[in-house]
C-alpha cells in the first residue's frame, strides 16, 4: 500500500488555468481535478479511482482530460460524459461547474446505485476505499455505470493516475498545482 502525502487541501485555493497554461505539470486539467478532489477530502486511492474513470470517458485512456468534451452524437459531454438527457443543465459547462456537480451529484448516485457494486454499498463506504482499481470498479458500476467491457481499463487507468502523482506529479500531490 502507497504511503499517503499529507496535506491541507482546504486551505488550498483553486484556479482553472488558462488554455496556454505550461507547468508545472504535465496534465493541467488531471492535476485540477486532482486537486479539487483531494480538497474535497478522498483520498488518493479514491481520487485515482475517479480519475481513472475520468481517463477513460474523456482521456483517451491518458491523463490528458478534455472537459469540453461532446459525445460523437452530442448526447453526453464533460469529464463523466453526463447524458443531455438526464442532466441538461451540464451541458457546456466548465471545469469548476462540472466538478461541483459531480460532488453535488455523487451522494444521489450511491444512495440510489450502491447495491450495484454491494450490498448496502455507500457513498462511506466508497470513501473509505483502499484500493485505487477497487475504487475504479465502483465509481464505474456506480456513477458512470458503464459497459462492463471497459471495467478492466479503467482498473488500470486508476493505477496509473496514483502511479503519476505519488510519483512524476508528487509535486502536484503534496503541495497542490501551482495554479
Amino acid at each position: 500500500e502507497r504511503e499517503s502525502r499529507e496535506i491541507d487541501w482546504s486551505a488550498i485555493e483553486l484556479h482553472y488555468p488558462e488554455p496556454d497554461y505550461e507547468g508545472p505539470g504535465n496534465y493541467p486539467t488531471a492535476e485540477y481535478v486532482w486537486a479539487f478532489l483531494k480538497k474535497q477530502g478522498f483520498s488518493d486511492t479514491v481520487a485515482a479511482g475517479i480519475v481513472g474513470n475520468m481517463m477513460a470517458e474523456v482521456g483517451g485512456q491518458t491523463l490528458k482530460l478534455n472537459h469540453t468534451l461532446y459525445s460523437s452524437g452530442g448526447g453526453f459531454y464533460g469529464l463523466c460524459q453526463w447524458s443531455s438527457r438526464y442532466y441538461p443543465g451540464i451541458q457546456g459547462a466548465d471545469l469548476d461547474s462540472q466538478l461541483n456537480y459531480l460532488m453535488e451529484d455523487i451522494h444521489r448516485q450511491f444512495k440510489t446505485f450502491g447495491h450495484v457494486y454491494k450490498r448496502s454499498f455507500t457513498y462511506e463506504d466508497f470513501c473509505n476505499m483502499t484500493n485505487e482499481r477497487e475504487a475504479a470498479y465502483a465509481f464505474a458500476v456506480v456513477y458512470e455505470r458503464c459497459s462492463s467491457a471497459s471495467h478492466g481499463i479503467r482498473k488500470k487507468n486508476a493505477e496509473k493516475a496514483l502511479d503519476y502523482f505519488m510519483n512524476e506529479g508528487a509535486s502536484i500531490a503534496v503541495a497542490g498545482p501551482n495554479l
